[in-house]
């Protein structure tokens, strides 16, 4: 079934389900990427850690060169301990081959770095110990000169010597500048010619060279440990080249991670925007076949709504439609059938009721409550015959009763003569009635008059009474006194 001829619930339900589907996987993608992107982020997290303690191992590294002590040895191998912690965890945290071969580079350069500094280490015991030699050796020659039985002035020169090969010993060990041991080897071979020319044995002459002779010997062995320490920290030394190797693999993890992390939220973004367009083209698409499927037919009926209402009874609605609409034309249409058939029939009726026929009778079907109403005009019409009937009936009644009306008027006229001639009687009667009740009025107003006269004594009595008694009670008071 094509979309056209789909109701249009089914169609809403359809646009509205796509949009809610484009909805759902937006949904689904933007979530996938923002996870992708919190992964990323934690990568780069761990990444960025992973140099700072990579920074401090080296900075660690450098304060035990400086102060070679074993605080700085300790918070080097803590530093290196959270290093391979965190090359862990992003061991389980990367997927890419580039990501795993670099957190690969860090597991195996981490150990050529702890072996450099473990030799690192090694060395500086080394140089403390040499240069503790070199310190009995010299000892050495100056016992050696001071045994000897050379005068004062050639044991002050030999100890001379000895002072600047230890001078130039003492700056090459702060300096490190290979002209101070050019400077000891020089001196040493002074001290030994000069101890040749002495005025002493030979076997004395013998045991200072040889003392001098071992002296120098110790001397570039600690020169040369010396190199080896300096060439363990130098630019292509291991402990530099591992460090930076270390350094440089949690770089690219960094980058790594932030290049995924812009990758998953471009695409993100990508997504998003093309959801949205499909989600807006497919609303605009289902709207727009909505409306058209809506607007036409339901114009055409708006009109033929409105030819109804202006009595074109005739006027059908003819737009294609489908679904409910359809259903709403084809009622419409047939509603207007039966409205124009019912109209048809009372025009007839109306008409022949209209030339006096009132036997005529509504014959059209009507649906619903057309029926009682069709009924009721029915029974009106028979009602309305009826009635007819009987108010002929009733004016011949009332002629005849106007007839014998008009004989008992004139029967009505003599009784009410009569009945004037005794009211006039009457009139009089009651003239004389009223002079006698004018009279009885006179009489009982003298009479009212009278009694107010003896109201009036009996006051006076009752006064001049009570004067009486308060004039006994005075009396009465006095005789009580005497």
């Amino acid at each position: 079934m094509g979309l056209g001829n789909m109701k249009v619930g089914p169609k809403l339900f359809a646009g509205f389900g796509a949009v809610l589907v484009l909805t759902a996987a937006l949904g689904i993608v933007a979530f996938l990427q923002i996870g992708a992107m919190s992964d990323q982020s934690d990568i780069m997290g761990s990444a960025a850690d992973l140099k700072s303690e990579m920074k401090t191992v080296r900075q660690q590294e450098k304060n035990y060169v400086i102060r070679m002590d074993q605080a700085s040895i300790d918070d080097t191998n803590a530093a290196v301990a959270k290093v391979k912690s965190l090359t862990t965890e992003l061991g389980g945290m990367v997927e890419s081959v580039e990501d795993k071969t670099a957190i690969e580079e860090i597991k195996t350069t981490i150990p050529k770095y702890e072996s450099a500094f473990d030799e690192l280490q090694t060395l500086t015991d080394e140089k403390d110990e040499q240069l503790a030699t070199c310190e009995d050796s010299a000892r050495d020659i100056e016992d050696a000169i001071k045994g000897s039985s050379a005068d004062q002035a050639t044991e002050d020169k030999l100890m001379i010597n000895l002072l600047i090969i230890r001078r130039a010993e003492k700056n090459y060990v702060a300096r490190e500048d290979e002209k101070y041991v050019t400077q000891v080897s020089d001196e040493v071979n002074a001290l030994k010619a000069d101890a040749d020319a002495a005025a002493i044995p030979g076997a004395e002459k013998s045991a200072i060279k040889s003392a001098a002779d071992t002296y120098l010997k110790d001397f570039n062995a600690y020169v040369s440990t010396v190199g080896e320490f300096d060439e363990i920290q130098s630019t292509d030394g291991p402990l530099v080249q591992s460090g930076r190797g270390i350094d440089a693999a949690a770089t690219t993890l960094l980058g790594n991670a932030k290049a995924a992390a812009e990758k998953a939220a471009s695409t993100a973004t990508m997504f998003v925007i093309a959801f949205i367009i499909a989600a807006i083209a497919v609303g605009v698409g289902i709207a727009i076949v909505v409306t058209r499927s809506l607007v036409g037919p339901i114009t055409d009926v708006v009109r033929v709504v409105k030819d109804f209402a202006a009595g074109k009874l005739s006027s059908r609605a003819e737009s294609k439609a489908s679904g409910e609409l359809l259903e709403m034309k084809d009622t419409l249409n047939k509603f207007g059938d039966e409205l124009q058939e019912i109209v048809k029939d009372v025009g007839n009726v109306s008409g022949s009721m209209a030339a006096g026929d009132l036997s005529a009778a509504f014959t059209a079907e009507t649906p619903g409550e057309f029926n009682a109403i069709r009924d009721n005009l029915n029974q009106a019409n028979e009602s309305l015959s009826d009635l007819i009937g009987e108010l002929k009936g009733a004016v011949d009644n009332v002629s005849i009763i106007g007839k014998e009306s008009a004989t008992s008027v004139e029967q009505v006229n003599s009784g009410m003569q009569q009945i004037s001639s005794a009211s006039q009687q009457i009139a009089k009667g009651a003239q004389e009635t009223s002079g006698t009740v004018n009279e009885a009025a006179k009489e009982v107003k003298e009479t009212n008059a009278v009694l107010q006269q003896v109201q009036s004594n009996a006051e006076e009595s009752n006064k001049s009474a009570a004067e009486s008694a308060e004039t006994y009670r005075e009396l009465k008071a006095v005789h009580r006194r005497h």
